[in-house]
């Protein structure tokens, strides 16, 4: 598995945040409430201002499991994690984001 993160893909569209109470309650029956928009003449396609620019780090090593547990899926996870988070930190000054900090829900 290679950790790979696109800095300038938050940008490529608008997006909408008011109402999230609404809009989970909506989630909670299957009903995806998202609203975005990138061009004003042409909604569905991307802003064409944005740049993108992908950084790839070195790929890990992950073993086959036949049967893991959770808490091998949760150190695993953690190691891909501290992987993007470091690939993300080392290339985001030069990606013009100097004071960003990498959010992951």
């Amino acid at each position: 598995m290679t950790p790979i993160y696109t800095f300038g893909e938050s940008e490529t569209y608008h997006t909408f945040t008011g109402l999230l109470e609404a809009r989970l309650k909506l989630n909670q029956y299957g009903i995806p409430a998202v609203v975005f928009w990138g061009e004003p003449l042409l909604p569905p396609f991307p802003k064409q201002q944005t740049e993108c620019v992908s950084c790839v780090g070195a790929p890990l090593q992950l073993p086959k499991l036949q049967d893991p547990t959770a808490d091998e899926v949760s150190a695993w996870h953690a190691r891909y994690l501290g992987a993007l988070r470091a690939l993300f930190d080392a290339h985001k000054a030069e990606c013009g984001k100097p004071d960003a900090q990498l959010e992951i829900w």
